[in-house]
Parts: structure tokens; C-alpha cells; sequence
């Protein structure tokens, strides 16, 4: 008998969305909308996924508390898998991600807010969120128990080569918006 699947949503339409798709093909997921620093409350699991997450998190011991959470739902030498903004993200040029459909702006120091703003004509999107540093996220993993943190630089998939180019993706490949982080309990 597996377990059932859990999901931690913020947003009510993609909640309500989601679970009326299990409701219409039943996968064993559960969503909960919760604050991420109650995550350890839904149980132990073998993967916890952090999309778009850590980031959110307007002080460092606000990371360190998700963090703890993140690492309290999971079993014994389960895995975190987190995308995040990346630490080395480009902050003093707002332009620099235009070209990928958006901008950033920032004053680019450690706990800053950095606000997305999308770089489409017609779209209306601004989105808030906290640069941290590679060793600030580290520490604040390790803090919480887990080992063996790698992280995976973004690459392109073969169809957006094709597509675009090698060298649309140049500059977004020396300094990408996100990053995954992985670590073990």
C-alpha cells in the first residue's frame, strides 16, 4: 500500500484547480494551503519538493525556520529537492533577463527584496522576493540537519537550442534566475 501524496499550495486557484483534477483522476494527493514553517505538521516523506520557496522568506531566521520544517516531513534519509532564486542571480544590471521576459530590481545586497517585473507588453506582473547567499542558505540547510547539499545549474533542453540558439542562452546560463538546491535528511 503506498502513501499518500501531499502537496503544500499558496495559491487558492491553482489549489482549488488542482484538486479538482484529483478529484476527476484520483492520484492520492492531498493539498494543504499552510505557511511553509508548518510543513513538519503533514507527516514524514520519502521527497519534499520547495518550488519557488525559500526565497519568499523575508529573513533569515523566517529560511532557517522553513528549513527545520522542510527537514522535520521527511523520513530518515529522504531528499529535498528545491528551486530557488539562485544566489549568484544578476542584480546590478535590471535588464540583464529582459531578453527571457523579465526584469529584476534590486539593490542587490543580502536580504534585500528583489521585485520581478515581467518584460511583456500587455502583462501586468510584479512579484516580491529576498536574495540570500549561497553560504546563507548552506548554513541554514546544515543548520536543520541535512548533509550532502549539491547544487544544479539550469541547462537548456535540446528543443530550446533548436529553437533559439545556444547564444540566446549564454548570458541566462552565467548567472540564471534559479537554481536547484538537493540535500539529504
Amino acid at each position: 500500500m503506498s502513501r499518500p501524496h501531499r502537496a503544500r499550495r499558496r495559491s487558492t486557484a491553482t489549489l482549488a484547480r488542482r484538486r479538482q483534477l484529483e478529484a476527476e483522476q484520483p492520484l492520492g494527493i492531498e493539498y494543504h494551503v499552510m505557511d511553509a514553517v508548518n510543513a513538519r505538521d503533514l507527516g514524514a516523506f520519502d521527497v519534499v519538493t520547495a518550488t519557488y520557496l525559500l526565497h519568499y522568506a523575508p529573513s533569515l531566521a523566517i529560511v532557517r525556520e522553513m528549513c527545520a520544517s522542510l527537514h522535520a516531513a521527511l523520513s530518515p534519509g529522504g531528499r529535498l529537492v528545491s528551486i530557488c532564486m539562485s544566489p549568484d542571480i544578476e542584480l546590478a544590471d535590471p535588464g540583464y533577463y529582459r531578453r527571457y521576459g523579465f526584469e529584476l530590481i534590486s539593490r542587490g545586497r543580502e536580504g534585500d527584496k528583489v521585485t520581478l517585473k515581467a518584460a511583456w507588453p500587455g502583462v501586468e506582473l510584479s512579484i516580491d522576493a529576498y536574495h540570500w547567499t549561497r553560504p546563507s542558505y548552506e548554513a541554514a540547510l546544515r543548520g536543520a540537519g541535512f548533509r550532502d547539499i549539491v547544487w544544479h545549474a539550469p541547462r537548456i533542453s535540446p528543443e530550446g537550442i533548436a529553437s533559439l540558439g545556444a547564444d540566446h542562452w549564454a548570458d541566462y546560463l552565467r548567472r540564471p534566475h534559479a537554481e536547484v538546491v538537493s540535500c539529504a535528511r
